[in-house]
């Protein structure tokens, strides 16, 4: 996996922004398998919802699944008049990986069950916020308004507002992220 030191050191250098067509927007990040249990059709439901008040936000979405679900999920995109704002990456390097922690405004695991989440510490790791469902030991790793929000599970308007809420305040993400690096680089 990555290493804590590559993500304590990540910036964004504008090169995987380029490789994948991101410009310049502001960026939320979702990294793992690409399974129903991930709730990314929920993510995908939120994420109409925001890019109707916020336009320019792109979702980037990392990792690898079934074909037929990734298929799926790319056909309710299309649906949803999203094309142009959502990004499937396939899996990435992890130097790609690395710098688009960096380049994230927040990362977002809308998981309807789930272990631990090693995406919430990688994410802390590289002072990003985490917003993320109350399921498993997630509760444990974001603490809810200190170093990310933690919503209910397959509540699309939750996530949404989460998200928004995060978009809309700068200062209150910054500061997230550099507690939940704190964090991460304590533990």
């Amino acid at each position: 996996g990555i290493q804590l030191g590559d993500l304590l050191e990540a910036r964004d250098s504008g090169t995987v922004r380029r490789r994948f067509g991101l410009g310049t927007a502001p960026l939320l990040l979702y990294v793992g398998r690409i399974e129903p249990s991930k709730g990314l059709d929920y993510l995908l439901d939120a994420f109409a919802t925001v890019a109707k008040i916020s336009p320019s936000v792109r979702l980037v979405i990392v990792g690898r699944g079934r074909a037929r679900y990734v298929n799926w999920l790319t056909r309710k995109v299309a649906l949803l008049g999203l094309e142009g704002s959502v990004t499937f990456t396939g899996r990435v390097s992890r130097g790609d990986l690395c710098e688009l922690y960096a380049a994230s405004t927040a990362l977002v695991l809308p998981s309807l069950m789930e272990g631990f989440g090693i995406s919430l510490v990688e994410a802390m790791a590289a002072g990003r916020p985490c917003i993320a469902t109350r399921v498993g030991a997630v509760p444990e790793v974001v603490r809810h308004g200190s170093t990310g929000l933690v919503v209910s599970p397959a509540d699309p308007g939750q996530l949404a507002a989460a998200i928004l809420r995060l978009l809309g305040s700068p200062d209150e993400s910054a500061r997230m992220g550099e507690m939940g690096r704190e964090l991460a680089t304590r533990e």
